[in-house]
């Protein structure tokens, strides 16, 4: 598992704000911002988002997708997304 660590913060609007790790491309930053911000500030929905992709990894392996409203990611293998 990967140590990266992604913080977050709510600006004057109310979005959430992605910040990734040193060396992370911005195109991957606001396409992560872009699938979080549907979540707001509700841990229950991250809770839930994170619980299917577990479940579907474990059902489904790799090649699967998972979105939002706002955006998708897919699993190619268990080191990228």
């Amino acid at each position: 598992m990967s140590s990266d660590v992604w913080s977050f913060a709510v600006d004057q609007d109310g979005l959430v704000i992605a910040e990734g790790p040193d060396g992370v491309e911005e195109n991957v930053r606001l396409a992560f911002e872009t699938l979080v911000i549907p979540f707001g500030t509700r841990a229950a929905r991250v809770e839930d988002f994170l619980r299917e992709w577990r479940r579907m990894t474990r059902d489904l392996g790799f090649g699967y997708t998972l979105g939002t409203s706002a955006a998708a990611v897919k699993r190619i293998d268990a080191d990228h997304v």
